[in-house]
Protein backbone atom coordinates (compact mmCIF):
# COMPACT_ATOMS: atom_id res chain seq x y z
CA UNK A 1 0.00 0.00 0.00
CA UNK A 2 1.71 3.04 -0.86
CA UNK A 3 0.56 6.61 0.93
CA UNK A 4 -2.15 7.85 -1.37
CA UNK A 5 -4.28 4.69 -0.53
CA UNK A 6 -3.15 4.75 2.97
CA UNK A 7 -4.94 8.46 3.17
CA UNK A 8 -7.86 6.84 1.39
CA UNK A 9 -8.38 4.18 4.02
CA UNK A 10 -7.86 6.84 6.52
CA UNK A 11 -10.43 8.75 4.90
CA UNK A 12 -12.81 5.99 4.84
CA UNK A 13 -12.23 5.20 8.16
CA UNK A 14 -13.05 8.93 9.50
CA UNK A 15 -16.54 8.67 7.60
CA UNK A 16 -17.34 4.91 9.48
CA UNK A 17 -16.33 6.46 12.94
CA UNK A 18 -18.44 9.86 11.98
CA UNK A 19 -21.54 7.31 10.72
CA UNK A 20 -21.14 5.13 14.30
CA UNK A 21 -20.96 7.97 16.73
CA UNK A 22 -23.66 10.32 14.89
CA UNK A 23 -25.79 7.50 14.73
CA UNK A 24 -25.74 6.43 18.61
CA UNK A 25 -25.67 9.94 19.45
CA UNK A 26 -28.94 10.73 17.06
CA UNK A 27 -27.29 13.45 15.76
CA UNK A 28 -28.85 13.63 12.28
CA UNK A 29 -27.07 16.47 10.79
CA UNK A 30 -23.62 14.80 11.53
CA UNK A 31 -25.36 11.28 10.03
CA UNK A 32 -26.80 13.28 6.90
CA UNK A 33 -22.44 14.24 6.09
CA UNK A 34 -21.52 10.59 5.72
CA UNK A 35 -23.71 9.53 2.71
CA UNK A 36 -23.85 11.06 -0.75
CA UNK A 37 -26.85 12.94 -1.82
CA UNK A 38 -28.36 10.08 -4.12
CA UNK A 39 -27.24 6.89 -1.73
CA UNK A 40 -28.58 3.91 -1.17
CA UNK A 41 -29.43 1.83 2.11
CA UNK A 42 -30.82 -2.01 2.16
CA UNK A 43 -31.46 -3.48 5.99
CA UNK A 44 -33.50 -6.05 6.24
CA UNK A 45 -34.51 -6.97 2.28
CA UNK A 46 -36.04 -2.97 2.03
CA UNK A 47 -33.99 -0.40 0.10
CA UNK A 48 -34.36 3.19 1.00
CA UNK A 49 -32.74 5.71 -1.70
CA UNK A 50 -31.55 9.14 -1.22
CA UNK A 51 -29.71 10.97 1.62
CA UNK A 52 -32.75 12.79 3.31
CA UNK A 53 -34.77 9.42 3.02
CA UNK A 54 -31.67 7.21 4.81
CA UNK A 55 -31.59 9.93 7.86
CA UNK A 56 -35.71 10.22 7.71
CA UNK A 57 -35.77 6.31 8.47
CA UNK A 58 -32.89 6.40 10.99
CA UNK A 59 -34.81 9.37 12.60
CA UNK A 60 -38.09 7.55 12.63
CA UNK A 61 -36.22 4.06 14.25
CA UNK A 62 -34.49 6.52 17.17
CA UNK A 63 -37.72 7.56 17.93
CA UNK A 64 -39.23 4.53 18.24
CA UNK A 65 -36.23 3.45 20.84
CA UNK A 66 -36.30 6.72 22.95
CA UNK A 67 -40.57 5.96 23.40
CA UNK A 68 -39.28 2.21 24.32
CA UNK A 69 -41.18 1.71 27.81
CA UNK A 70 -37.69 -0.69 28.52
CA UNK A 71 -36.45 2.11 30.40
CA UNK A 72 -32.62 3.82 29.86
CA UNK A 73 -31.81 3.24 26.20
CA UNK A 74 -28.23 3.21 24.83
CA UNK A 75 -26.61 1.78 21.82
CA UNK A 76 -22.67 1.55 20.95
CA UNK A 77 -21.62 0.63 17.77
CA UNK A 78 -18.14 -1.06 17.41
CA UNK A 79 -16.37 -1.81 14.27
CA UNK A 80 -14.15 -4.70 13.93
CA UNK A 81 -12.79 -6.11 11.06
CA UNK A 82 -12.55 -3.98 7.99
CA UNK A 83 -11.59 -4.70 4.51
CA UNK A 84 -11.02 -2.01 1.88
CA UNK A 85 -10.88 -2.72 -1.76
CA UNK A 86 -9.72 0.32 -3.95
CA UNK A 87 -11.61 0.31 -7.81
CA UNK A 88 -10.03 3.70 -8.83
CA UNK A 89 -8.95 6.47 -7.41
CA UNK A 90 -12.83 7.77 -6.62
CA UNK A 91 -14.34 4.25 -5.96
CA UNK A 92 -13.70 1.39 -2.92
CA UNK A 93 -15.66 -1.57 -2.15
CA UNK A 94 -15.80 -1.86 2.10
CA UNK A 95 -16.97 -4.60 4.04
CA UNK A 96 -16.86 -4.52 7.83
CA UNK A 97 -18.43 -6.13 11.07
CA UNK A 98 -19.80 -4.68 13.51
CA UNK A 99 -21.08 -5.47 16.89
CA UNK A 100 -24.04 -3.30 19.27
CA UNK A 101 -23.87 -2.84 22.20
CA UNK A 102 -27.09 -2.10 24.79
CA UNK A 103 -28.71 -2.19 27.88
CA UNK A 104 -28.82 -6.17 27.12
CA UNK A 105 -25.47 -6.30 26.79
CA UNK A 106 -24.50 -7.91 22.93
CA UNK A 107 -27.79 -6.61 21.39
CA UNK A 108 -26.78 -7.76 17.96
CA UNK A 109 -23.68 -8.30 15.15
CA UNK A 110 -23.65 -8.67 11.51
CA UNK A 111 -21.60 -6.84 8.37
CA UNK A 112 -21.64 -4.11 6.44
CA UNK A 113 -21.33 -3.97 2.71
CA UNK A 114 -20.61 -0.35 1.08
CA UNK A 115 -19.66 1.46 -1.55
CA UNK A 116 -17.13 4.11 -1.06
CA UNK A 117 -16.96 7.15 -3.41
CA UNK A 118 -14.79 10.41 -3.62
CA UNK A 119 -17.56 12.70 -3.72
CA UNK A 120 -16.74 16.95 -3.13
CA UNK A 121 -13.49 15.91 -1.76
CA UNK A 122 -14.63 13.38 0.77
CA UNK A 123 -15.00 9.49 0.57
CA UNK A 124 -18.69 8.85 1.50
CA UNK A 125 -21.55 6.22 1.28
CA UNK A 126 -23.17 5.44 -1.82
CA UNK A 127 -24.51 2.19 -1.06
CA UNK A 128 -24.70 0.51 2.22
CA UNK A 129 -25.94 -3.18 2.78
CA UNK A 130 -26.52 -4.20 6.30
CA UNK A 131 -26.41 -8.21 6.91
CA UNK A 132 -27.15 -9.18 10.32
CA UNK A 133 -25.54 -11.96 11.25
CA UNK A 134 -27.25 -12.50 15.11
CA UNK A 135 -29.60 -10.57 17.05
CA UNK A 136 -30.64 -10.53 20.93
CA UNK A 137 -34.01 -12.13 21.55
CA UNK A 138 -35.51 -9.65 23.15
CA UNK A 139 -33.30 -6.53 21.23
CA UNK A 140 -35.63 -4.05 20.77
CA UNK A 141 -33.84 -3.66 17.43
CA UNK A 142 -36.44 -6.86 16.44
CA UNK A 143 -39.73 -4.67 17.75
CA UNK A 144 -39.51 -1.90 15.17
CA UNK A 145 -39.61 -1.92 11.36
CA UNK A 146 -36.81 -1.51 9.00
CA UNK A 147 -36.21 1.27 7.49
CA UNK A 148 -37.54 1.65 3.92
Amino acid sequence: MNIEEAAIHMSIFQTMGVYHTALDDANFADLATVFTENAEMEVRGKVAVGRERIIENMRKRSEHRTRDPKGIIFQRHNLTTRRIDLQSAESALCTSYFLVLTELGVDHFGRYFDTFVLDGGKWLISRRSVQTDWMHDQSRFLVHPSPT
